[in-house]
């Protein structure tokens, strides 16, 4: 939902609903059970599939993707970052920072223009909402890594900003 292109969704929706979406497009293409590779907002997603519907997922990988709800900090760079969606372009870089290393900005050339195009399809209200249903108002997924039911990998670089826990394996 409220994810580049795509169309508006029930509100108020959160990631529980994500997972339940992906379930959904498997059904609609005859998709058993896959292996699910999730980036940030994607590997959050994936854990809650994980939760719900274990039998759908043959293993997952995680890159970069965040465990817990925003802490106070995190929730006071938000704030500011809000502020600057005046200057979308600012803003696009902001967000860029915190999703992407500076090695992978350099070795992908073309994210910074992919994020920012899509970044301007949205609204600032829409996006406020987006960043408060996944940064700020998510639960902890901690102790869901503990009893997942399959395979799980969690991939993060040296200068990734978000640590992956343990007990999941990390390269």
């Amino acid at each position: 939902p409220w994810h580049g292109a795509s169309q508006k969704v029930k509100e108020p929706w959160d990631l529980n609903d994500c997972a339940r979406m992906v379930t959904e497009v498997m059904d609609h293409f005859g998709i058993e059970r896959a292996v699910g590779i999730g980036h940030s907002w994607g590997g959050m997603t994936l854990l809650r599939m994980a939760r719900q519907w274990p039998e759908r997922l043959a293993g997952i990988g995680l890159c970069n993707t965040p465990f817990k709800a925003a802490d106070k900090g995190m929730a006071h760079r938000l704030f500011w970052r809000h502020r600057l969606m005046l200057l979308r372009s600012l803003y696009a870089s902001k967000v860029r920072d915190a999703m992407f290393s500076p090695t992978s900005l350099k070795n992908i050339p073309g994210v910074s223009a992919f994020l920012r195009e899509n970044l301007m399809l949205m609204g600032a209200n829409q996006l406020r909402k987006v960043e408060k249903r996944v940064l700020l108002d998510t639960e902890d997924l901690s102790a869901v890594l503990s009893d997942l039911r399959m395979p799980a990998l969690a991939i993060n670089g040296e200068e990734d900003n978000i640590p992956a826990p343990h007990p999941v394996d990390t390269k």
